[in-house]
């Protein structure tokens, strides 16, 4: 039993991080018209808020696991946390289209640094015997931040401008960092 708690007193932030970074990823597309009208810029060019984060991601995820190796996994973790904040409080305050996208590049920075260590932190954490359950809730958080963001999008935009679609990334993050520098 103690085992458990301290296996969840882990999984939990960690699944936090994995969520965050996931919805980070696609919590933008549902605003793209509202930043496309705001920021003046095409349609064809407001699909770049979404292919930065993706392509930055996308290409980061195999050094940034090997990086892990060098400063450890639950650091690279960290780290990406950090690095996800920051960028949302830049996407946040954005003026200008290229801002905006260089912006949500530091948050796929930030994105790939938690995605690369989160199968190698669940590993350390689940007993060889029950690697596959564990596996499998991380793909569950992983598949419920895709589902979940356009209806989180949404609730934000319904109340609040396009800019707090990524403000709201900020005490997220903090519990999520807390909770992962405690645990």
């Amino acid at each position: 039993a103690a085992g458990m708690r301290v296996r969840y007193a882990v999984l939990v932030p960690l699944f936090m991080a994995v969520f965050l970074s996931v919805l980070d990823y696609a919590v933008a597309n549902i605003a793209l018209p509202t930043i496309s009208g705001v920021l003046h810029i095409t349609a064809a060019q407001s699909v770049w808020v979404v292919n930065a984060y993706q392509l930055a991601n996308a290409m980061l995820l195999l050094p940034l696991a090997a990086w892990a190796d060098r400063i450890g996994s639950a650091r690279l973790c960290q780290i990406g946390l950090v690095v996800i904040m920051a960028g949302s409080g830049m996407c946040a305050v954005a003026s200008s289209f290229p801002v905006l996208v260089f912006a949500r590049v530091v948050q796929g920075i930030g994105g790939a640094c938690v995605m690369s260590v989160s199968a190698a932190l669940v590993r350390v954490c689940y007993p060889h015997s029950r690697l596959g359950e564990a596996l499998a809730l991380n793909a569950l958080v992983t598949a419920l931040g895709f589902a979940c963001s356009p209806a989180v999008a949404a609730g934000i935009l319904s109340i609040a401008s396009w800019r707090w679609l990524f403000l709201f990334n900020i005490p997220y993050g903090l519990i999520t960092l807390g909770l992962t520098v405690a645990f």
